[in-house]
């Protein structure tokens, strides 16, 4: 491996720890990309030469770049450029962003921390972002307060923000008319997390309602329902493989039935871009078939064995 390949990203927090990304499948099992063993000894004697020779004894974070392309284009082999959505809590540096953004051609991110959607619009003009949970509406007003007037209605049509149940949309709606702006909105909805959203689909046309009421204000965008509990599935009497399987389907079935409400009794609020999120690291590959038209992936693009 090339020396000029590994970058030593500085502001990914160099001098923390030492740490080998990106390093693939372990020799004990298959993550979920599949695509390279894990390095053996020799792979790490030679970083170690490599980290001498350049005369560096203090503690490092690198990132071994020809591991991260191999990830990067596993995962575009599996859910493709259209559906790929980069995760920047995982990423928390520009120029890592960057690179994966340039290696996969995605222009689509996901934002989990609001400070840190200011540098991400300003640094990928031509990018969507999909806020990744409910944000408090005084921390959404301060961000449209914070950045240029002249900002606010391009940051308003690049950036979607949460709804978490009616509450949270009517406070958007008085956001958004306070400030002159249309916000899009994509709905979070509980597909067994169990941690926000609409917990259950016959309460989701009282949230739909709101978007109907108020389209000077609000824009629907679509259902946010995040899988993280799938990967983690107990297995009580089946083995782990069937358990994170049964727990997908029903994940997916959940996710249908919201899709199937807003469907038959919110045709206006259909329109051709809207975003069915979900997925992550560590279940993106099977999002084969369902509703889900967005997978948003993070740290599979440098430890998808252990994220």
């Amino acid at each position: 491996m090339n020396l000029n390949r590994r970058a030593f990203l500085q502001s990914v927090a160099a001098g923390a720890a030492m740490g080998v990304v990106g390093c693939g499948q372990s020799s004990q099992g298959t993550q979920p990309g599949g695509s390279q063993p894990a390095p053996g000894l020799d792979y790490f004697a030679q970083i170690a030469g490599d980290l001498d020779a350049m005369g560096i004894g203090t503690p490092r974070l690198f990132i071994d770049l020809d591991r991260l392309d191999t990830n990067a284009a596993e995962i575009l082999s599996k859910v493709g450029l259209e559906r790929y959505r980069i995760v920047e809590k995982s990423l928390t540096s520009l120029d890592l962003l960057a690179y994966v953004q340039q290696q996969t051609g995605s222009r689509k991110f996901m934002v989990l921390h609001l400070p840190f959607l200011p540098p991400i619009l300003d640094a990928f003009p031509n990018a969507g972002v999909l806020i990744g949970k409910a944000q408090p509406t005084p921390a959404v007003e301060t961000f449209f307060n914070e950045i240029p007037a002249s900002s606010g209605t391009s940051a308003a049509s690049r950036v979607q923000f949460i709804a978490d149940g009616r509450t949270r949309i009517d406070e958007l709606v008085a956001l958004a008319r306070h400030l002159g702006l249309q916000m899009k909105v994509t709905v979070e909805i509980d597909v067994g997390l169990r941690r926000s959203g609409v917990s259950e689909p016959d309460q989701l046309p009282d949230v739909l309602a709101g978007f109907v009421e108020s389209p000077d204000a609000v824009r629907f965008n679509g259902f946010l329902g995040y899988d993280g509990h799938v990967a983690h599935a107990p297995a009580v009497g089946v083995s782990p493989l069937k358990a994170v399987t049964d727990a997908w389907d029903k994940a997916t079935a959940l996710f249908q039935s919201f899709v199937d409400i807003l469907r038959n009794h919110f045709p206006e609020l259909m329109h051709d871009d809207l975003v069915f999120n979900s997925g992550g690291s560590a279940s993106y590959p099977m999002y084969q078939s369902g509703p889900v038209n967005d997978v948003a992936i993070g740290g599979g693009v440098l430890r998808p064995a252990a994220y």
